[in-house]
């Protein structure tokens, strides 16, 4: 079975490949000496087992949930999202301990390619480079002591191929990459080799590189601003009161995570089939506390008394109202995501990790002051002109984070040559 994975890191430092099998032949490979890895397959097995309780206590808990009320759905979907992650956890534990058991790595050079192939049973993880485009080979100066590292450019970043090796070692690895390099697989990839460059003998690597800011689409900012004038509409024709604008915005959140959420399926690809659901976990749980307390706080109120109407006839009656303004979200955030993250390529340099996160950021501090601007309307009595002014600052927040946004995160490897030895 071949390649099921493709996925570059940014500006194509190397291809990530996974196979069942070695590949075409004729290859050659430079075995690495084994690696002590018992004693973490140990710890995380004991934390794979440690972690099955309150996984099996979370699935137990969502056949048992008895929903009546929204406050009973909250608390479904916060258990239900907070086992999601405990899930991918324990898979994530298990995975890792079957893999430090039967871990294998090797350099390997064949077909026009320069390969690090970790094996873990049956299972071959590649992370290769083509030959023709390796240039100043070279060594580094980022590993532990009686270790070294072995670097190239590719691609005009400077970077460490595999792990750190043993430095009785490196000569001998050094000069199996070398003789892949004067030996290409085929006459093309020799002709576009480059001119040879003079070699650095060590590599310095930074964690971030200078990158221009890249303007946002005016496209993007007119149907953001469109879709926020909806709630001023809703304000001035409808009468929409405190509790429908609060309700408005916890949507927009769900907005947000629904869009981040394909942004990593950009960026990932198969490695989404993780880091979507570790995603949906976290912020699906924050999203359910978030609109258990908009429910009570505004919705409800904090002087309710009673006992409260059955959970699809309030949330009926508190989102069928709303729907053209939700419609204009999906599509202004649509918009955005294709005219900016895909048509401008944002997702270039973009990892999952930061990607995760990055909703957070947008959706913390806007809705953190809008809910300190909602109290503010509540004690005011809700007049119409404190809704307006609600709205109206909602909208520049929005477009702020919106410009923000565009600019980006990139992480990327800047080479950092010293001065020859």
């Amino acid at each position: 079975m071949e390649s099921q994975a493709s996925i570059s890191r940014p500006r194509n430092w190397g291809r990530i490949r996974i196979a069942w099998s070695d590949g075409p032949a004729p290859f050659r490979r430079f075995s690495l000496p084994p690696q002590r890895t018992w004693l973490a397959a140990l710890v995380t097995g004991g934390l794979c087992v440690g972690f099955a309780m309150p996984w099996v206590n979370g699935i137990r808990d969502l056949f048992r949930h008895d929903t009546q009320t929204v406050g009973d759905l909250m608390s479904l979907l916060f258990v239900g999202f907070g086992t999601l992650v405990w899930s991918v956890a324990e898979l994530l534990l298990f995975v890792s301990t079957i893999a430090l058991l039967l871990y294998r790595d090797e350099y390997r050079a064949g077909a026009g390619k320069l390969a690090f192939l970790a094996r873990m049973g049956p299972l071959r993880v590649f992370r290769e480079y083509e030959l023709a485009r390796i240039r100043k080979l070279r060594t580094g100066s980022l590993a532990p002591e009686g270790l070294a590292n072995v670097c190239f450019e590719y691609e005009d970043i400077t970077g460490p191929f595999g792990r750190p090796i043993p430095k009785e070692m490196l000569p001998e690895a050094l000069e199996f990459i070398r003789q892949a390099l004067d030996s290409p697989a085929d006459e093309d990839a020799a002709a576009s080799r480059p001119d040879p460059e003079p070699e650095f003998p060590y590599a310095e690597f930074s964690s971030q590189a200078e990158s221009p800011d890249r303007p946002a689409g005016w496209l993007s900012i007119v149907f953001l601003v469109g879709a926020n004038l909806v709630p001023l509409v809703g304000v001035l024709l409808f009468d929409w009161d405190l509790a429908q604008i609060m309700v408005l915005f916890w949507v927009e959140n769900a907005v947000i995570g629904f869009y981040a959420l394909l942004k990593l399926a950009v960026i990932q690809r198969w490695g989404a089939l993780v880091f979507g659901p570790l995603f949906l976990g976290h912020f699906g749980s924050f999203m359910a506390i978030h609109l258990m307390f908009v429910y009570s706080m505004f919705v409800r109120g904090m002087n309710a008394k009673g006992p409260e109407p059955d959970v699809w006839i309030a949330l009926g009656a508190l989102f069928a109202p709303l729907w053209t303004a939700v419609l204009a979200m999906l599509v202004s955030h649509g918009v955005s995501f294709f005219s900016n993250f895909i048509g401008r390529h944002e997702y270039r340099g973009r990892t999952g990790v930061v990607q995760m996160f990055e909703p957070y950021r947008r959706v913390a501090l806007m809705h953190a002051t809008l809910i300190f601007g909602g109290f503010a309307v509540m004690a005011l009595g809700q007049p119409v002109y404190a809704l307006l002014v609600l709205v109206s600052f909602k909208i520049a927040m929005d477009l702020r984070a919106h410009l923000r946004e565009r600019r980006g995160p990139r992480f990327l490897v800047r080479p950092v040559p010293t001065a020859a030895a």
